[in-house]
């Protein structure tokens, strides 16, 4: 029975650090992206399919850029929760 215990806790720690890494991983590809991005604005502007396009070019593009920035982190935080 202990042996079963020890092998379960090992078992979550492994599966843990897995979700750790994916988590590091896509947030670090994630962050790399939008550095390389060098106008958000343009690149809404040039996409014609964008909903709430005419919306979001009234934006200051530095504001505009937090709530891509909020908009990734609530996508992340709900990821992790769905786990």
């Amino acid at each position: 029975m202990g042996d079963y215990v020890a092998e379960m806790i090992v078992l979550k720690s492994v599966i843990r650090c897995s979700l750790i890494s994916h988590f590091i991983s896509f947030s670090l590809t994630a962050v790399g992206y939008l550095c390389y991005l060098p106008n958000v604005h343009r690149l809404v502007a040039e996409n014609r399919d964008m909903p709430f396009q005419e919306e979001l070019l009234r934006l200051n593009p530095q504001c505009l850029s937090l709530l891509i920035l909020f908009t990734f982190i609530a996508a992340m935080m709900v990821k992790v929760s769905g786990k």
